[in-house]
């Protein structure tokens, strides 16, 4: 699951991390995973905090650009990059606005493929939270 997200990030961000001057050639696998790594923790925030609703509601969105959730991991994403790559706020906001719309309007599309039966979004919802909630179930009830 951690590779398709990754793989998602890492499609985008061939288009987006290489031209921006503001990050070294060293440090763009780093960065992938630091994008990753911010919207597996976004969405597990979430879960969390108990906004399953909005996430179902986030994975049936056909627009993804001003949803809070991907407010909240874009600014994840930009405090790391600040933090761990000494990137100026105003050059990691350019990043993180390019890069995690952009990726997760991609994991929204994947999501809700029926092409891949194994990677939706009750498995992605699973796989962040450990399995500890039975989804199915809960998705269930809700539509009832």
């Amino acid at each position: 699951m951690i590779d398709r997200i990754f793989a998602l990030v890492q499609g985008n961000a061939a288009s987006v991390v290489p031209t921006n001057p503001a990050i070294h050639q060293k440090d763009w696998e780093g960065i992938i995973n630091e994008a990753s790594s911010s919207i597996i923790d976004g969405i597990k925030n979430y879960l969390e905090c108990g906004k399953f609703n909005d996430l179902l509601n986030f994975f049936q969105e056909s627009s993804v650009q001003q949803s809070p959730l991907v407010n909240a991991i874009s600014n994840k994403f930009v405090n790391r990059l600040g933090k761990f790559y000494n990137i100026n706020t105003i050059d990691a906001h350019k990043i993180a606005a390019l890069l995690i719309p952009l990726t997760l309007s991609d994991l929204v599309k994947e999501a809700n493929s029926p092409e891949n039966e194994e990677f939706n979004v009750i498995s992605i919802l699973s796989y962040i939270n450990g399995s500890h909630v039975n989804f199915y179930e809960v998705a269930k009830r809700m539509t009832a």
